[in-house]
């Protein structure tokens, strides 16, 4: 009925009767990430996701490299049971402070863990956090391993002194994946010690991508102007990425284009975009979300790389392919492995805009980007 080639709720029903037959109260597992909720917030429900059986962890990164179509990622994800317990942001002892404990390891640690009741499959799709299986309130829950910590994540743990932006960005330029920092972020191991608490998974992710580029951003306005009009383009699960760089000033703006059929889309082409000048913005990317912070990310680190400045648009196209909602990491590393292609690259803005246009069906003329651009010429002229 609604017209996705594969249904994500018969994936999931699938899923359960193939995985209900393993799934018990007590287990033993390994610990790969934290989850913490942001409904009722300040009381969220915070929790610890484990396999029910030991597996080869994996991440994102992994999968880029190794071409993991969407259904093995769903495969892995859903043999992931979120350990939970309702709990207040600020209360960091007890079940909060193993929650610490566990985001601190660089390390996956070894974990009995005791659910009141057998974990139960839900439906928990989410454009921002990646998915997961069964779920269970907490009975109890025992590290075996002790932690090992990173010495730069000592550094910004035991540093109450530090804010958060500063710890964020400190750990990234000491060589941590954006995916450790916002673990950490959201178990509350980062910050000014009157200011640490629980952060909701969705919010982490964000506030690690935003405060890493804002950082990049800063030293990007300092570089000399791309001299051409340089387009990239590539595709990852069913998301077809256009990227263009403009010789002038740093401005950015994120264009998505749902398809029909694409995953928590309609009848008809949904257009949702999000610009920002040389100065910035001060609200929330709205329309477009973490997928705002997430592909701007990678834009800056390439312009930091190239030792450029220039005005980026990006064009979201997500297909009928992406039936499945993985999280903002598939947005993340869609842009970094699109900005690794080959560029086409354009001596005026006449030859870019007609290639743009044949590969990706859309008038850039519709973006602010443009339009700033065109007002900016007039008006000199």
């Amino acid at each position: 009925m609604c017209g996705l080639n594969r249904c994500p709720v018969f994936e999931r029903i699938n899923t359960k009767e193939t995985i209900s037959e393993k799934l018990k109260k007590d287990f033993r597992s390994i610990t790969p990430e934290v989850l913490i909720g942001w409904h009722n917030y300040p009381e969220v429900n915070a929790g610890i996701i484990a396999p029910y059986e030991i597996i080869k962890t994996q991440d994102p990164r992994q999968w880029v490299l190794n071409k993991t179509p969407i259904n093995d990622i769903m495969s892995y994800r859903l043999k992931l049971i979120n350990s939970h317990n309702k709990v207040n942001i600020k209360e960091l002892k007890g079940f909060n402070e193993l929650i610490q404990q566990t985001a601190l390891s660089s390390k996956p640690l070894s974990i009995d863990i005791s659910l009141k009741n057998q974990p139960v499959i839900t439906n928990n799709f989410d454009l921002h956090a990646q998915p997961y299986g069964p779920s269970g309130d907490v009975n109890k829950i025992e590290l075996i391993d002790k932690p090992i910590i990173k010495k730069a994540v000592q550094v910004t743990h035991y540093d109450t002194d530090l804010k958060a932006t500063e710890a964020i960005n400190y750990l990234k330029n000491k060589g941590l994946e954006e995916y450790e920092i916002s673990n950490l972020l959201s178990a509350g191991t980062l910050g000014v010690e009157k200011a640490r608490k629980l952060v909701p998974t969705r919010w982490s992710i964000t506030a690690t991508d935003d405060s890493i580029s804002k950082e990049k951003i800063s030293k990007i306005k300092q570089n000399e102007i791309l001299d051409t009009y340089t387009v990239f383009n590539n595709r990852y699960l069913g998301n077809n990425f256009t990227i263009i760089l403009l010789p002038r000033l740093w401005s950015y703006e994120l264009v998505e284009m749902w398809q029909p059929g694409a995953v928590f889309s309609s009848d008809e082409i949904q257009v949702m975009t999000d610009y920002e000048e040389y100065n910035g913005r001060k609200e929330y990317a709205e329309n477009t979300g973490g997928g705002y912070y997430a592909s701007r990310l990678p834009v800056t680190e390439w312009l930091i790389e190239n030792k450029a400045q220039a005005s980026a648009l990006v064009i979201r196209q997500i297909t009928k392919d992406y039936y499945m909602p993985l999280g903002v990491w598939v947005v993340r590393e869609a842009v970094r492995k699109t900005l690794q292609s080959a560029p086409k690259k354009f001596t005026n803005y006449q030859l870019a805009k007609e290639y743009v246009t044949r590969i990706t069906g859309y008038d850039i003329r519709k973006t602010r980007t443009i339009n700033t651009m065109q007002t900016r010429i007039i008006n000199y002229l």
